[in-house]
């Protein structure tokens, strides 16, 4: 079969209109790939390099990422990365794609290529072809983190839970905790870094990072903070990643106060707003030992904590090749 002619163009910002367009019509693409998005890092962190992929005149494929070294990686400065493509993209046509991305790094001396793609749960609709297009072209799964996905199929709210978990609800209501969507960031923040500091990192976002990203993305976030006795003790920051997927990016809560069961009551309370906003998936966040040396380590109390709320495990798969 003749092979499929494809074009690599390096991202101009004149192109951010095209760029972003592409995303929110594509299967797969997700908020981390807009270049909205990517706007909120000041300029020079990152050696940005993304690219597009065209089929004659037509746009087929974006991979937004940047340079490293001799790396080029994907994503560069967010969570997903790889490439975006359309829903009905054909094997022969993801091969070609593939192809001509290792063409171009050889022809830039890029000498290696590490993709992070978004799972499954971030598609419009089930297609594995650039998946099996790169592995057929010498890509290798270099590793893969544990995430934990609530699927609203079957769980659509406490009713869906077990009766442990049901009473730990019931009692963070009959103790007076009350939730609140609201913007307050400045109280979220300080629980995050508080909680943040028992496992001995930081936030991946600082304060004035999230008012940016807010700025730039208007409703995109959703802050959740639980109140006791008119004091916040816990906060949830979602992010509406695209039409079928929520992430929870923050889940965090004052340690003297887990008694209260605040972060069981969040979760709960967030999986009936997707629930009622037309979503599919909760994508609840990897749970990594953060105390390993092994990256791939689970955390697994927090897995164990995450099932309760009626998460599923899947995993967050990175691709690597050499490319000379």
């Amino acid at each position: 079969m003749p092979e499929t002619t494809i074009t690599v163009v390096p991202y101009t910002p004149d192109k951010k209109p095209v760029w972003n367009a592409f995303v929110d019509s594509s299967n797969n693409g997700t908020v981390f790939h807009t270049q909205t998005f990517l706007d909120y890092h000041p300029e020079g962190r990152f050696n940005f390099h993304h690219l597009m992929f065209y089929k004659g005149d037509e746009l087929v494929a974006l991979l937004p990422g940047g340079l490293s070294g001799d790396m080029f990686k994907s994503p560069m400065g967010a969570s997903f990365g790889g490439f975006v493509v359309q829903a009905r993209l054909g094997l022969q046509d993801a091969d070609a794609i593939v192809k001509a991305f290792i063409r171009y790094c050889a022809s830039k001396l890029i000498k290696e290529a590490y993709l992070t793609p978004p799972m499954q749960i971030y598609n419009a609709t089930f297609n594995e072809s650039v998946e099996y297009a790169m592995h057929y072209n010498h890509f290798i799964m270099l590793s893969s983190l544990f995430s934990s996905v609530i699927d609203f199929s079957v769980i659509r709210g406490k009713d869906d839970l077990s009766r442990n978990t049901r009473h730990k609800i019931n009692k963070a209501v009959n103790k007076g905790v009350r939730i609140e969507e609201n913007k307050d960031f400045d109280a979220f923040y300080p629980i995050l870094l508080k909680n943040k500091e028992k496992f001995h990192v930081t936030p991946t976002h600082t304060l004035d990072e999230i008012k940016k990203i807010e700025s730039l993305m208007p409703g995109m976030m959703t802050l959740f903070l639980a109140y006791y006795e008119n004091s916040p003790v816990a906060g949830e920051l979602l992010f509406s990643c695209n039409k079928q997927c929520v992430l929870n990016f923050y889940t965090m809560h004052l340690y003297d106060y887990h008694n209260l069961f605040a972060v069981n009551y969040l979760i709960e309370h967030s999986v009936r707003w997707c629930c009622r906003k037309g979503f599919r998936y909760f994508d609840y966040g990897v749970s990594a030992d953060t105390f390993s040396i092994d990256p791939m380590e689970p955390s697994w109390s927090l897995i164990e904590f995450k099932e309760s709320m009626g998460a599923n495990g899947c995993q967050r798969k990175t691709y690597y090749r050499r490319i000379f």
